[in-house]
């Protein structure tokens, strides 16, 4: 994930280029970047063919767009000034993963005070073709930044989007 200041040209790296990172999405106050990255290796042993694998591998990340900007997993017993705009120096070291498990996450967006995150479950993909019935099997969590909480939101999903008011 790249990000350009538009008056300067001034280019940089928000995330490393090997990683495995998608759906950026801003929060609406402009303080965070929130994208999933598919780096938590935590393998499974498969009983077929004595190899492991990663099946769950992805998991939430936050950026602060600030310097002056605090973690939203950090509180302070003082309040702290919030940091103002886009600072590019040193962004790639303030990328920080959520503190839940891994697992097969989709999409991130986020809404005043919380994140929402579309998840599948790990199937195979022959008993789904089969056995499948056809009814949407995705779910979506959401992250309460003020209680640092993760709970089910929706499930039986395709897909989401906030509205352009992120409400």
């Amino acid at each position: 994930i790249r990000m350009i200041n538009v008056e300067s040209g001034k280019r940089a790296n928000v995330t490393p280029p090997n990683a495995r990172d998608i759906s950026p999405h801003f929060d609406p106050e402009g303080k965070y970047l929130f994208y999933l990255s598919r780096r938590t290796l935590d393998p499974v042993f498969d009983q077929v063919f004595f190899d492991y694998g990663f099946p769950k591998a992805t998991k939430p990340y936050v950026v602060t767009l600030s310097k002056e900007q605090q973690s939203p997993f950090q509180k302070q017993l003082f309040p702290q000034e919030e940091g103002k705009g886009v600072d590019l120096s040193g962004i790639e070291r303030r990328s920080e993963a959520f503190p839940i498990e891994e697992g097969n996450y989709l999409a991130i967006r986020a809404a005043k005070g919380k994140v929402f995150i579309l998840s599948a479950p790990v199937r195979g993909t022959i008993s789904s073709w089969l056995w499948g019935n056809g009814k949407p099997n995705l779910s979506i969590d959401s992250y309460d930044l003020d209680t640092l909480t993760k709970e089910e939101f929706l499930s039986g999903v395709e897909g989401f989007e906030l509205s352009t008011d992120a409400k």
